[in-house]
């Protein structure tokens, strides 16, 4: 059993001097992502593999979420997570990037992330800012081959 835990980022202010990319988490989205980095934590959380858009509030959630995790494995950025990107070229990307690893998260953006739950699930589904969805695969990461299994909302 394969585990991707899918994070939109959480919620963020609405401009930035350096652009879009730029754009930091707010003061809430700040405090819904320790919340659910608590919540996570408490259940025992451990994934193997931590992926993140390159956008500054989606390194912020990660960073957030892995902060006080014992054993977190190191963030790293994939730059297919950026919006400007399609489901198929992400699913690639992490298929490549995730290596078999058996729990992963990823940090991103909508409607990226809600493209990609649809490709892998076949259901459309959006998020709101700091929610986590949880899918499940027995093999590898491929259109139609997995399940949604949990939703976290902030």
């Amino acid at each position: 059993m394969r585990v991707l835990d899918l994070v939109r980022h959480g919620h963020a202010v609405a401009t930035s001097a350096t652009g879009d990319a730029g754009r930091i988490l707010s003061e809430d989205g700040e405090a819904a992502v320790r919340a659910l980095a608590e919540r996570l934590r408490a259940e025992g959380w451990r994934p193997g593999v931590a992926l993140s858009s390159p956008y500054t509030r989606a390194r912020q959630t990660l960073g957030l979420l892995l902060r006080e995790l014992p054993g977190a494995p190191p963030a790293a950025t994939l730059a297919e997570l950026a919006t400007a990107r399609d489901a198929d070229e992400l699913l690639a990307a992490l298929e490549a990037a995730l290596d078999g690893a058996p729990h992963a998260v990823a940090v991103g953006h909508m409607p990226l992330l809600g493209e990609l739950v649809r490709r892998l699930a076949g259901a459309p589904l959006g998020f709101s800012p700091g929610t986590l969805v949880r899918l499940e695969t027995e093999g590898r990461w491929a259109a139609g081959a997995a399940r949604v299994t949990r939703v976290v909302h902030p």
